[in-house]
């Protein structure tokens, strides 16, 4: 990339954030096939492409302070949308791909507030439901 003439070094940094952006989303979207090939667990798998991101992300943060030529800064425009976009979607556990922390839902798994969920530790349990339960500190009538 470096051997081009004519780019500036913004643009091939910028084109580099596409590039580990585009393994983030190959590695998320074949996720199913990739973790049986590799015989991995999803959250394995799951890693790789986060840290794909990552790069991709730390890569367009540092372009700017490079020379952008003018197609080069509509370039960084599309894969900062991109990549703020998987970060959107890897965040919302309402879009069915976040659970157990790294992004494949599970079982029990939905939006939060419907029907009633209980969260159980060695230390405590927290209920949510549609009516609540009176707590030591609520005075009896």
């Amino acid at each position: 990339m470096f051997q081009v003439k004519g780019g500036s070094p913004g643009d091939e940094i910028v084109a580099l954030a596409a590039l580990a952006g585009f393994i983030a989303l190959a590695v998320r979207i074949l996720l199913p096939w990739l973790s049986s090939y590799l015989r991995l667990p999803d959250v394995d798998v799951l890693v790789v492409a986060h840290v794909h991101w990552a790069i991709g992300s730390i890569f367009l943060l540092g372009a700017p302070f490079n020379s952008l030529s003018r197609q080069g800064e509509w370039w960084w425009v599309g894969v900062a949308a991109v990549l703020a976009g998987y970060a959107l979607v890897m965040g919302n556990g309402r879009w069915g791909v976040r659970s157990e922390g790294l992004g494949v839902r599970g079982e029990g798994s939905g939006i939060r507030g419907q029907g009633s969920e209980s969260i159980h530790n060695s230390q405590f349990t927290i209920h949510n439901s549609p009516t609540p339960h009176p707590s030591p500190l609520t005075p009896h009538s």
